[in-house]
């Protein structure tokens, strides 16, 4: 059998873009009542209304969000209306304050002028 070798500095490269550039071209934008899926390269955007909207937190990948970073979780969320998605977002850092400013956002009502 021939052993494949992999380059450490390659692989480090590989991660750096991964984590640093890939997962940066899309990102959400949370404002009172409305939940916001932006990407970075033109490809548009998604909002939601919050009206309805419930949101789930899951830990139970020990070894990825209790060893490897402490505080991290994945995000469920549901919409309602008359598309009903399920948004699932992995990996997010901070989940309980994050979640806390979340709910306290889209609990609000956007003024109307």
């Amino acid at each position: 059998m021939v052993a494949l070798r992999v380059n450490p500095t390659l692989m480090l490269l590989v991660w750096l873009v991964s984590v640093f550039i890939v997962d940066r071209l899309s990102y959400w934008h949370v404002k009172p009542g409305q939940l916001t899926h932006a990407y970075v390269f033109g490809a548009g955007s998604k909002s939601y209304d919050t009206m309805g909207m419930a949101m789930e937190k899951h830990r139970e990948d020990l070894f990825r969000h209790w060893l490897l970073v402490i505080g991290s979780g994945d995000l469920e969320i549901h919409t309602t209306g008359a598309v009903k998605e399920r948004i699932e977002i992995d990996n997010v850092l901070f989940i309980g304050s994050k979640i806390e400013l979340i709910q306290r956002l889209i609990a609000e009502t956007p003024d109307a002028t």
